[in-house]
């Protein structure tokens, strides 16, 4: 099974790509159309979400890892009654997840 391409690959290079011909444009038409500090403050909030986001997978991936080590039960995923099963219990936790994003901040 092919796998899908990861458009970020793509896309952030190319983003930052058309910003930059942007400020050589209108340095070229000296208009002003970026701030320093607008861009410094925007480059900061993007990177610190980038590595708090990297940190935070990070963290939920040696979690579950642990978990998976400490599971009491192994559900058979050849088991018909398993899908039926996880496929409630994921909507289950989906509802609540739902829910408690309505109400809690």
């Amino acid at each position: 099974m092919p796998q899908s391409p990861n458009i970020l690959l793509h896309a952030v290079p190319a983003f930052v790509s058309l910003i930059i011909v942007e400020v050589v444009y209108a340095y070229h038409i000296q208009k002003e159309l970026y701030h320093v500090k607008d861009t410094a403050t925007n480059i900061a909030l993007g990177l610190g979400n980038f590595f708090t986001g990297i940190f935070t997978k990070g963290f939920i991936l040696l979690f579950f890892t642990w978990l998976y080590t400490h599971r009491i039960y192994t559900i058979p995923y050849t088991a018909w009654w398993a899908w039926v099963l996880l496929f409630f219990a994921d909507d289950f936790s989906y509802y609540w997840f739902h829910r408690m994003a309505h109400t809690v901040r």
